[in-house]
Parts: structure tokens; sequence; C-alpha cells
């Protein structure tokens, strides 16, 4: 298994850059904590399994970090609570590459800790 951690800001301006927004942007909303990697809420977990294109990575990165950009993450304990805004301290996104069967597998992870304002 191959581990590779990213910096989850730079990843998130990519994803602003590509889509015609500029370069360089940040979000005000996510920031990043090196401590958080070891104390987090929760993580993002999502996975892919591929034939070894570096765009399906690309891709499971991206989704990963959707819901973070759009605010649509959170525990499971304030879904249903008067949330009027969120932001989020954010850890290094950990890229977990395996291969078996002549397939890769992708296991992307982002540990995230929540500030609501209720």
């Amino acid at each position: 298994m191959k581990i590779t951690k990213l910096n989850t800001i730079e990843e998130i301006s990519k994803i602003i850059e590509k889509n015609g927004y500029g370069k360089g942007l940040v979000l005000q909303h996510v920031k990043y904590d090196e401590k958080i990697n070891e104390s987090y809420d929760y993580q993002i977990i999502r996975q892919s399994i591929h034939d070894g294109t570096m765009l399906f990575s690309e891709m499971v990165i991206q989704e990963s970090l959707l819901p973070l950009m759009k605010k649509e993450s959170c525990h499971i304990d304030y879904v249903n609570k008067d949330v009027k805004d969120i932001s989020y301290l954010i850890g290094d996104i950990t890229l977990e590459t395996e291969f078996e069967n002549n397939k890769q597998v992708d296991t992307v992870k982002i540990p995230v800790k929540c500030n609501y304002e209720f």
C-alpha cells in the first residue's frame, strides 16, 4: 500500500481553478490545522476502484472535498438542528493506493472538525 499526504487547501484551490474562478483562491469557511489529523469530529472517506488512470484518483479526491466546499458536511448529531452557518478545520488528505487483481483501489480520508453557528 502506498500512502500519500496531500495539502487540503491546495487541492481545494485546484478545484476552484479548474472550474474557472481563478488561481490561488481559498474558501473562508475551510481552514487547515495539522492538529486535526489526530483529533477530529469525523472523517470523510471515499473509495474508488479503477484501471489506474490518474483522472479517477483526482475525481475521488474532488468527490471527498465537495461536501466541505458546499458546506454540506456535518456531524450526524447536528443534521436536524438549526445550524445557520458552518466552518471547518481540516487536516491533511490521506490517499491510500493499493493494487489488487489488476485494479487500483484509492481510498481518500479527510479528518474534519466543525464549528457551528446556531
